[in-house]
């Protein structure tokens, strides 16, 4: 059984993988990049006092932008569009410099 953390790391692969399937993000080899940030760092837990961020942040679109030759504010909101609808997440939005911020519900 995946903990949320993993869960989340899950869900966010999904919003890339539909994403370059829709053709918005191109089609290149993500795993390389996407695995190890995924499951040790990309849904990572912010400090309780920290406003205006989400429970979770995930910094995948600045890994990936070097891949894609796309600019991290250029793919954060595509992933974001892309993930899937979850009864466990609140809400997701995107900070600068390419972060993505999930709140949970």
């Amino acid at each position: 059984m995946l903990n949320l953390k993993e869960t989340l790391a899950v869900d966010i692969g999904e919003g890339i993988a539909a994403a370059q399937a829709a053709g918005e993000l191109p089609a290149v080899d993500i795993a390389e990049v996407v695995v190890d940030r995924l499951t040790a760092a990309e849904a990572r837990k912010q400090n309780e006092n920290e406003s205006g961020r989400g429970d979770y942040a995930s910094p995948v679109a600045l890994s990936l932008a070097r891949v894609m030759k796309m600019k991290p504010m250029e793919i954060a909101p595509v992933i974001e569009r892309h993930l899937p609808r979850k009864e466990y997440v609140g809400r997701v939005s995107v900070a600068e410099p390419g972060f993505l911020n999930i709140w949970l519900s």
